[in-house]
């Protein structure tokens, strides 16, 4: 397995950034420890990352988040597809595999196997969220799987 969170093979987009600040740089909660994600509030359609792994096709196995408590994503949904626009070849839902706490420490989902699903964008989204506003906070996010050759 491998960390499929590293900048130089994906791109990361966000549903939203606190205050719409332009000095947004999804991949710092990557690689550094001392930057997050906030995203701002009031989306009705909730809080999403997408990422796009630029034509390379990836199995996630596991992921992490560490939220900040109060701040914490919801009802989460990892979707995985081949294409951009396209059919999504697997759904899971990260409260069937274990629940979300709101809480500071670093939570782990290990993927079982039968919901693993190869794909070039993952999307995880946040329906809802802890925070009465619906705002997510993320210190640190990392997907670990296989990236097949090209």
């Amino acid at each position: 397995m491998e960390l499929l969170t590293t900048p130089t093979f994906m791109k990361c987009r966000a549903s939203s950034v606190l205050n719409r600040s332009a000095d947004f740089q999804a991949k710092n909660m990557f690689v550094e420890d001392d930057s997050c994600w906030n995203s701002d509030g009031g989306c009705e359609q909730g809080q999403w990352l997408s990422f796009d792994y630029l034509g390379k096709t990836v199995v996630m196995r596991r992921l992490s988040i560490m939220f900040q408590g109060g701040f914490v994503g919801q009802d989460a949904i990892i979707e995985i597809k081949d294409c951009k626009d396209g059919e999504v070849g697997a759904t899971i839902n990260m409260d069937e595999i274990k629940r979300i706490e709101d809480s500071n420490e670093l939570q782990q989902w290990d993927i079982p196997e039968s919901l693993c699903c190869k794909g070039k964008f993952i999307k995880i989204s946040f329906p809802t969220s802890t925070d009465f506003y619906g705002r997510v906070t993320i210190y640190r996010l990392e997907m670990w799987g296989d990236l097949e050759p090209p």
